[in-house]
């Protein structure tokens, strides 16, 4: 009911935007509330219903609470409106009725619906008497009902957002304390070293662990498997697809960077070592470039003959950390970074438009420069991440 309340209470803003823009452009002074609502309820309603149904679903489904589910919800949705958004959305009901309308009036009309800008010469007006909602309330009933499904589907899987199955809750006391035996044991003997272990290429390679610990077996053999294939697959495949989906499977780790010691409770104890400023942010932003570079080996060694791609890929290297970053720092979640990650790789990699193809994926970026934009802002990024957690640190001091 919560995410309902939020998408209705966006769905009455864009209802009263909507009686406003009326009177702003003045094609009809007289406001019809039945006119106006019935839009918005009979198609705007179902479609948030099943929003936050879905959403519901996925945070009752363990392997879909994390970072995978927030993709496999990101591609889910994007398919769903390429299919059939038309039809979700109410557009193919508006071109049918419209097109009844227009051919009743002895106009043309060839079918289609632009949403966006288009010269005003071309606009011509005509009578529309609007929707025949008894034809269009069967199937907007049917949707509002999948919601409810979903939800009842949703509400057995429901575990109080429990971390640890109730199967697995059995405690073995002699197994707990031969691990904490061990545990002591290797404290003991790894206590005289300690200073050893606190330079900048040990805190990057512990970074890099971190980074890479607690996924699942399918996250380490797919990623395994796109990386042998960046010795393998064509440039253009490699380019198009190979790396972007690379990257994108550690948006998982790269989103913890500045945001870890928020999530786990453990910003005292990191914040109470020597220069902990510094020292741990520019070790994850080092662990985080590095990552990007193991994780692009093949492509970088294929890409030596082509100093043009290696720009792409070098921008991409920095770029992704500097700004997994900048967001864990500012927003203390990995959240942000997922969804922003998300919508550049959409639009970037994937769809090919140059301003936001954040590792040179289209020759058209490379061609107007835009990696060497996003190796300019780069910087900027890890300088204002620096602040920020410096802001946060005399803050939480304050406190």
């Amino acid at each position: 009911l919560s995410n309902l309340c939020i998408l209705l209470l966006l769905m009455g803003v864009l209802m009263c935007s909507a009686a406003a823009m009326l009177f702003i452009h003045g094609e009809d002074k007289t406001l019809r509330i039945t006119e106006l609502v019935m839009p918005f309820l009979l198609y705007s309603v179902p479609v948030v219903m099943l929003i936050s149904a879905a959403a519901v679903l996925f945070a009752c489904i363990g392997k879909l609470r994390g970072t995978a589910g927030n993709i496999i919800y990101f591609i889910l949705w994007t398919v769903i409106i390429a299919a059939g958004g038309s039809r979700l959305f109410g557009f193919d009901d508006a071109q049918r009725f419209m097109a009844e309308s227009l051919h009743a009036q002895g106009l043309a009309y060839e079918g289609g619906i632009i949403l966006g800008i288009r010269d005003e010469a071309a606009i011509e007006t005509f009578l529309w008497s609007g929707f025949i909602w008894r034809k269009v309330l069967a199937e907007r009933i049917m949707f509002a009902a999948a919601s409810l499904a979903i939800t009842a589907a949703a509400v057995p899987l429901f575990d109080r957002f429990d971390q640890f199955p109730r199967k697995k809750r059995t405690y073995d006391a002699n197994r707990l304390a031969k691990q904490d035996r061990k545990t002591l044991y290797i404290f003991r003997r790894k206590f005289d070293y300690s200073i050893m272990y606190f330079g900048h290429r040990s805190l990057v390679l512990t970074e890099i662990k971190l980074l890479l610990k607690g996924h699942s077996k399918a996250w380490y053999m797919t990623v395994f498997l796109l990386w042998a294939a960046q010795f393998f697959v064509s440039l253009h495949a490699l380019r198009s697809w190979v790396l972007p989906f690379t990257w994108l499977l550690y948006v998982a780790a790269w989103s913890e960077l500045g945001s870890r010691d928020h999530l786990y409770g453990t910003n005292e104890l990191v914040c109470s070592t020597p220069s902990p400023l510094f020292r741990k942010q520019l070790s994850c932003l080092s662990a985080g470039i590095l990552l990007a570079c193991i994780s692009g080996f093949g492509t970088w060694i294929r890409y030596i003959p082509h100093p043009n791609l290696m720009l792409g890929f070098f921008a991409g290297a920095v770029f992704i950390p500097s700004l997994a970053l900048f967001l864990g720092t500012l927003t203390k979640t990995r959240r942000a970074f997922q969804l922003v990650m998300l919508i550049l790789w959409y639009l970037g990699p994937l769809n090919g438009l140059a301003i936001f193809d954040v590792t040179g994926a289209a020759t058209a970026s490379l061609e107007a420069g835009v990696p060497l934009y996003y190796i300019a802002v780069s910087p900027f990024l890890v300088l204002l991440s620096l602040l920020g957690k410096r802001f946060q640190m005399h803050l939480h001091m304050l406190w």
